[in-house]
């Protein structure tokens, strides 16, 4: 059995938000166009430490407390996706193609953020 690359992996949450506002289904349509869920986990409360060690590159940064206050607020969905045909760019940066600029404003037309999105950083 062959060994499969983690590059063809990334991690996908749908925030609480979306789920609150029943927008989880139309997200997770929308995200698999190129992908397969390999698992989820519905129904998560993140811990402030899950998400300091998830989003570790972005602690200290002006917007952090208010991601992190917003991302615990309520339930997320998480799911790992593979990607159905690997191309030039690992799944995660496939995948941040589809979900579109952090600011909803700036999002290109079409991306999950730009559909979706509320405002930064509720995104």
């Amino acid at each position: 059995m062959s060994k499969i690359p983690a590059i063809d992996f990334t991690l996908m949450f749908i925030k609480p938000d979306a789920i609150h506002f029943r927008k989880a289904e139309s997200i997770l349509s929308r995200s698999l166009a190129g992908f397969s869920i390999v698992a989820r986990k519905e129904a998560l409360q993140l811990p402030l430490e899950f998400i300091e060690r998830f989003y570790a590159e972005h602690v200290g940064k002006p917007f952090f407390e208010e991601h992190a206050k917003f991302l615990g607020e309520g339930y997320c969905s998480a799911y790992l996706l593979r990607i159905n045909r690997p191309g030039n760019l690992p799944a995660p940066e496939t995948y941040r193609l589809v979900v579109g600029n952090t600011d909803p404003k700036k999002a290109m037309e079409g991306t999950l953020r730009q559909l979706f999105g509320t405002t930064l950083p509720r995104n």
